[in-house]
């Protein structure tokens, strides 16, 4: 099972990474999806350059990497909209950092039973639904989610609650999200209790029964 921490960089992911990696019982991989501020992403050439370092240079046939074309570049940026979605502080992408880790985003969206996703601090609705999308027979779908509309994801998103044992989304992706503040900030990380997290992190995964913990 693949774990996919979701937040902005003061969410505290490197903090509930090694928790999860300290009450999960078996070898789960973790994937950290990052955020890139709004600022950064107007300013076109520092982004495709950020893009374009953080790539490798030639794809696995060896042809000169997408990211080298204006073109595939704008296309990926519209990609990591609909993988990440975005709210109005900040847009949040799955930025990959290689070629591999591109189809390893892509591969979690086709396989939405081996993910369980764990969203940090986020708030927005309008984001986790552009981050867990219905998924059509291609597995890719636009997100048709206009930011002005008002929506009801009431039969979208588990509501937490132990009510809701063993219970899953439409698309059989299980999530949860998880408080740790309002907001961590970077240098409040060692005022943190990590024994208290820990326990809240286990109560809440605990509602899923295929979740084993030590």
């Amino acid at each position: 099972m693949k774990f996919v921490l979701y937040g902005r960089k003061a969410s505290g992911k490197n903090i509930i990474s090694d928790i999860l990696k300290t009450i999960l019982k078996n070898d789960h991989k973790i994937l950290d999806f990052g955020s890139f501020s709004r600022d950064q992403v107007k300013t076109n050439g520092e982004f495709s350059d950020y893009l374009k370092n953080n790539f490798a240079k030639t794809d696995d046939d060896g042809q000169p990497n997408f990211f080298d074309d204006i073109n595939f570049r704008m296309k990926a940026v519209e990609l990591f909209y609909n993988i990440g979605g975005f709210s109005d502080d900040t847009i949040n992408i799955g930025l990959p950092r290689s070629v591999d880790q591109l189809k390893e985003i892509l591969k979690l969206r086709l396989n939405p039973q081996d993910t369980f996703y764990i969203f940090l601090n986020v708030h927005d609705q309008i984001q986790k639904k552009r981050l867990i999308e219905r998924y059509n027979d291609e597995g890719m779908r636009i997100c048709e989610t206009n930011v002005q509309k008002t929506l009801d994801l009431d039969n979208m998103f588990l509501k937490y609650s132990k009510e809701f044992k063993n219970y899953v989304i439409s698309n059989d992706l299980p999530y949860i999200e998880l408080n740790t503040s309002v907001q961590i900030d970077q240098n409040d990380f060692e005022n943190i209790s990590f024994n208290n997290l820990k326990q809240k992190l286990i109560d809440k995964l605990s509602v899923f029964d295929f979740i084993d913990l030590k």
